[in-house]
């Protein structure tokens, strides 16, 4: 059986890398004697995973981990004591029993959120972000360069980015992008960063916005929740 968390990555820690946050979560379970399954073979290891890892420096609501366990245990219980070890920006806000498949298997899209600054409004006066979002909202081609693996090489290709890119929206001073998740890959922030500034009059730069992750979806609109 295992249990699915949803659970906060905010402040300083989300500098914390992918691999010290599981340490992090093992250890905390650990204290607090949670009968997790382990692994089999020579290097038995606990049974648990976090969908599509955040990428260093955003912060998240809405990151998600599955833990399997040997037995039932109070959810109630296993909240208030894990975040009671957990240090403050990391804190699991729900947890169900969920037997379905992995979550990775579930996730379809994701939405980002570039929070907008006070420095992006004075370089940006007289730009009307949500005409410039328009703009490649109403693109067919929305060309990229990045790399791919090519046999044991890695090549620059240039790839149709709304492939990926479902919208861009102005919400609540921040610019959010919708992003579908496939077989052949997604898009980075960074690329997201990119193509605003290549192919819209709007100038930012990386201390012009605070970055957040909004969650990860069942479907490509990024509209259904995968915690419901």
């Amino acid at each position: 059986m295992k249990i699915l968390c949803k659970f906060t990555k905010l402040g300083y820690l989300k500098f914390i890398s992918h691999l010290d946050l599981v340490d992090l979560f093992q250890r905390t379970l650990f204290q607090n004697k949670v009968d997790v399954k382990f692994s089999e073979g020579f290097n038995p290891h606990p049974r648990m995973s976090i969908a599509y890892p955040l990428p260093l420096g955003i912060e998240s609501n809405s990151e998600y981990m599955e833990i399997y366990l040997n037995s039932r245990i109070d959810l109630k219980d296993f909240l208030i004591k894990m975040n009671e070890r957990l240090p403050a920006g990391i804190k699991i806000v729900e947890a169900m029993y969920d037997d379905d498949e992995s979550i990775s298997n579930k996730v379809k899209s994701v939405v980002y959120a570039f929070k907008l600054l006070n420095t992006f409004f004075d370089k940006n006066k007289n730009i009307d972000i949500a005409k410039e979002l328009y703009k490649i909202n109403s693109m067919d081609i929305v060309e990229i360069e990045r790399k791919r693996k090519k046999g044991k090489r890695r090549i620059f290709v240039k790839e149709n980015a709304k492939e990926y890119l479902k919208r861009l929206e102005l919400k609540d001073d921040a610019i959010y992008a919708y992003i579908k998740m496939s077989e052949n890959g997604s898009l980075k922030p960074a690329l997201i960063f990119d193509i605003l500034n290549n192919y819209t009059n709007i100038n930012m730069d990386e201390l012009d916005i605070d970055l957040e992750r909004i969650g990860l979806y069942q479907d490509e609109d990024g509209l259904k929740e995968i915690f419901l």
